[in-house]
This record gives C-alpha cells, sequence and structure tokens, in this order.
C-alpha cells in the first residue's frame, strides 16, 4: 500500500488506493461501493443518505462500512495479486485509430516545434544590455 500523507486512517489510505487501482474517483469508489453493498447496479443511490456519507468522508475522514469493506477487498486483492478492474465493472475501451492518428500528429507537432525553438536560440545572437526591469 501506498501512502501520500501518513497522517490518513487506514480507511481513508483505502480509499485512495482503491481509487488509485480502479483508475477512478473517491466519488466514483463510492458509488460502486454503495451499487455493490446494495444490489442496486444501475439504480441511483439514495441521495440524500450518499452525499451525507461521502461528505463525512471528505470533511471528517469518516468511511462508511459499505465503502470500508469494498475498499478493503480491493487493496487485499491487489496485494494478493487477483485484482483486475474488470471485476468490479472498470473497463478500458482501446485506442481508436483516430486517437492513434491524432497523438502521432500532435506528437509530430510538438517535436518540430521544440526543434523550431531551439534551432532558433543557437542561431540568434542575444543582444546586450538589460532584459528584464529594473534595469539600472
Amino acid at each position: 500500500m501506498f501512502s501520500l500523507d501518513p497522517d490518513h486512517p487506514k480507511d481513508v489510505a483505502d480509499v485512495l488506493e482503491s481509487a488509485g487501482l480502479l483508475e477512478v474517483s473517491e466519488y466514483r469508489v463510492f458509488e460502486l461501493a454503495y451499487a455493490a453493498w446494495f444490489s442496486t447496479a444501475g439504480e441511483a443511490p439514495d441521495k440524500k443518505m450518499f452525499e451525507r456519507a461521502f461528505f463525512a468522508y471528505l470533511y471528517r475522514d469518516r468511511v462508511p462500512p459499505w465503502v470500508r469493506a469494498y475498499t478493503r477487498e480491493i487493496v487485499q486483492r491487489a496485494d494478493a495479486g487477483t485484482f483486475d478492474p474488470a471485476d468490479y465493472g472498470i473497463t478500458y475501451a482501446p485506442p481508436t485509430p483516430t486517437m492513434i492518428y491524432l497523438g502521432v500528429r500532435y506528437a509530430f507537432w510538438a517535436v518540430m516545434a521544440l526543434t523550431f525553438i531551439i534551432a532558433s536560440a543557437q542561431v540568434v545572437t542575444a543582444p546586450e544590455g538589460c532584459y528584464f526591469p529594473p534595469c539600472y
């Protein structure tokens, strides 16, 4: 388990680690935990109770039992090496040809711009004197 802040309680650290492992937000971890605990896949959670639990987590580091059980399972499976985000309904779409094309295109233009800047810096001679105010 990693820890960005050693002052976090274990339950909060488990929520943070689960969010990192699933590559989702902490709010989404709460949604997934709610659906798993209350078996309401596809249904919206009780908004008032859900927000109350999430804000208690945000401001007072209180993790509800249904989130605690869910995140502990994720962390235990990750430690055991049997963790797969697909088991929790998290799937990642493969890149489309358009995404690949645009990525290569943007990388090409970024390299060209950097090359131009470096080449310009080598060719141009700097003027003598003060560059930034105040000049005395």
